[in-house]
């Protein structure tokens, strides 16, 4: 090829994009066939070179600590006592979401009442909030109800890819939309395996944490997308968040989620995941970095 980015979509065809000594994209697998919508990796790039990605969190003085009050015991007992109740939240749908808009409708605005009780912070750029690693959320992992619980009350659309390793299973979990008075984010959680109930499986936080990076967009076609917020942060996480209150009506079917996961040091799990991801429908939603261990999601 003549050009360094033959199909334009942002990603060069024999380098990744290093700024500032950080990889911010990657090489691309597939030189003639665009990666990710047309414009985001672009719009990217040119955030990151103008340095306007939050690293690190705002730290304030007050923000209450409610990580004591819930012990990994006490969050097993709650979620099995839901999961065995699940049934009860199918067959009460259209109530429970009658009553959950009535409640937003309330609380619109308290974002940040919201925040604290969530346990997040805003981000060094004071664009948007994200989840803490240490965590009250991580004793009591995930699970299918969860996102029941999301899809009657709100307006929110996830994925979740499945892989093994060593007969335990794992799942790399993500969200975006309509977070209530967090407004619009986006989620990227890993997850492993620990029981069953009712037919339903539990997944638990896996106990270690990765470098991670997540980008949230409103896309609405090559020429016009917004960033609704860039983190990359120094500290490794298990799951990152973000949530940007001043973007309003929040429509997931407008959004582009952008992140990246280092499985530097898991590399049984980075290779399960591409083994997977290349049976699966949905495999153009990842780029697999394999000098670097990195999978960077665009959906």
């Amino acid at each position: 090829p003549n050009e360094p980015d033959s199909d334009g979509d942002g990603l060069l065809d024999n380098a990744a994009r290093i700024i500032n000594g950080k990889e911010v994209a990657p090489e691309d697998p597939d030189p003639f066939i665009c990666n990710g919508p047309v414009g985001v990796w672009q719009k990217q790039i040119e955030i990151e070179e103008k340095n306007n990605i939050a690293s690190t969190y705002l730290n304030l003085p007050y923000i209450p600590d409610f990580n004591p009050l819930v012990s990994k015991n006490t969050a097993d007992i709650l979620v099995n006592f839901a999961l065995n109740n699940r049934n009860l939240l199918l067959e009460n749908e259209d109530l429970v979401h009658t009553l959950t808009q009535t409640a937003k409708s309330i609380y619109e605005g308290g974002t940040l009442s919201g925040a604290y009780l969530l346990n997040f912070k805003a981000d060094n750029k004071q664009v948007a909030y994200h989840s803490q690693v240490n965590t009250w959320q991580r004793q009591f992992g995930f699970n299918d109800m969860y996102d029941d619980i999301f899809r009657i009350c709100s307006n929110m659309l996830k994925e979740k890819f499945i892989f093994s390793v060593d007969g335990t299973e794992y799942v790399l979990w993500t969200w975006k939309g309509d977070y209530w008075n967090m407004q619009s984010g986006g989620e990227v959680g890993l997850y492993e395996y620990n029981r069953e109930i009712t037919t339903t499986k539990q997944y638990d936080a896996v106990d270690f944490e990765l470098p991670m990076t997540l980008n949230l967009y409103n896309y609405y076609n090559s020429k016009d997308i917004t960033s609704i917020f860039n983190w990359a942060p120094t500290e490794k996480q298990w799951w990152i968040t973000g949530f940007n209150p001043n973007f309003t009506e929040p429509n997931p079917y407008d959004m582009v989620l952008l992140g990246s996961v280092n499985f530097t040091g898991h590399e049984d799990l980075y290779n399960s995941l591409k083994n997977s991801m290349s049976k699966d429908i949905r495999k153009n939603y990842m780029i697999f970095d394999d000098t670097n261990r990195t999978v960077w999601l665009t959906w």
